[in-house]
């Protein structure tokens, strides 16, 4: 089992799980040497809960009433769905800490959420605890075993082939997807459920008179995992010219694979559904064009992912004079952040701003995840501290 030598607790990861602890890009190793005991767990806790229902509930409103903003024309495959359609297996919510120890929520990461191996191994080895260990990823499994059952069910099969699909190429993708797969494993009882982690090249799908479905080699897939955004599966071509991704995104809707997560759950990550969720003490105040503000707001791109894009302005005016297209980012007032002060793995003190989430496993909370960042931004830059 490999490891690192660095004389700290990260030496007892094994590099196979976690593969990306060190890059020599970065001057840092991913991890820290501290670890962060959160204040207040039982608040942010129950704001996660009091969101994906308030986020459900709205997401399926502006559906009924065909949203623009919401559900957007580049997104096909919304005439083909229906409400029940918009949910997201697993979920991560962002929030961030405010100066009275309040937390605001800053993004819901419901497509194609990362660092799972983080929360549900890595935190378990800097901090043992084995009971609260197998709770939170028997719970993570569950999620495939049950959509294994219920299709099993629906179409009467006698066996049922899983895959666990992500890019081969992007080694956080790959270890994100591997560890699901390996975690299913380790809690699967039915022998008649076949798992594989198949890169997402080798999945070919098929609409002719000889098959129908995804397969992988000569293994028709009923249950899908994939680590791969909505937004450009919708755009995926074959090399002779064939929407793949829009068909894929038709056999989930028309039964013959079941993806997890569900390609409406993109809706769930919308930013402008925050333009709605009004009147909930843990969202920040959201802003217009138009608006007058005088304290520094956050411009975040609609469907931006990993802090890319955002952008920081001293006041409502700055912003409409420096960006661009207006309609294309949500505006919201900044929150301003107290520091923590963390120890890198190389023995530096750093004053970094935490960046806190929760895991949401079918709608309700599971593990905490905590990165920092010397940037108020919290980007790809971004430490992981074990979190207690």
């Amino acid at each position: 089992m490999p490891h690192l030598n660095t004389g700290t607790w990260i030496d007892s990861l094994n590099t196979n799980v976690i593969p990306y602890l060190y890059d020599k890009e970065y001057d840092y190793y991913y991890p820290t040497k501290s670890m962060l005991e959160i204040k207040n767990k039982d608040l942010l806790i129950s704001y996660t809960q009091e969101a994906y229902k308030q986020i459900i509930k709205e997401v399926q409103f502006d559906f009924e009433r065909d949203d623009p903003f919401i559900f957007r024309n580049e997104f096909v495959f919304k005439k083909i769905m229906t409400k029940e359609d918009l949910y997201s297996n697993i979920l991560r919510f962002d929030f961030v800490k405010t100066l009275d120890s309040d937390y605001k929520l800053i993004e819901a990461n419901a497509d194609t959420p990362c660092a799972i191996p983080e929360t549900f191994y890595g935190n378990f080895i800097a901090i043992p605890n084995q009971d609260k260990e197998n709770v939170a990823n028997k719970r993570l499994a569950e999620i495939f075993i049950n959509e294994c059952n219920k299709v099993k069910l629906k179409h009467n099969y006698t066996t049922i082939n899983i895959a666990f699909a992500a890019s081969d190429e992007y080694i956080e993708d790959w270890a994100n997807a591997q560890y699901l797969y390996e975690n299913f494993k380790r809690f699967n009882t039915h022998k008649e459920y076949n798992a594989f982690l198949v890169p997402l090249s080798q999945l070919a799908i098929y609409d002719d008179d000889k098959r129908c479905g995804v397969y992988f080699e000569d293994n028709m897939i009923d249950v899908l995992y994939r680590l791969h955004p909505v937004e450009m599966m919708i755009n995926d071509i074959s090399e002779d010219g064939y929407s793949v991704g829009v068909k894929l995104i038709e056999f989930h809707y028309n039964d013959i694979v079941k993806l997890i997560n569900p390609p409406g759950s993109i809706f769930l990550q919308n930013k402008e559904l925050f333009k709605y969720l009004f009147g909930m003490s843990f969202i920040p105040k959201t802003l217009n064009g138009s608006s007058q503000f005088n304290r520094k707001v956050i411009a975040k791109p609609i469907f931006g992912r990993e802090g890319d894009g955002i952008q920081i302005f001293n006041n409502m005016n700055e912003c409409r004079n420096r960006l661009y297209k207006l309609s294309d980012y949500l505006i919201q007032e900044y929150i301003e952040q107290p520091t923590e002060q963390i120890e890198t793995v190389n023995r530096d003190i750093l004053n970094a701003y935490i960046t806190y989430s929760i895991f949401m496993l079918n709608g309700y909370p599971s593990v905490l995840y905590t990165r920092a960042s010397v940037n108020p931004v919290c980007g790809v830059d971004a430490f992981w501290i074990p979190c207690y």
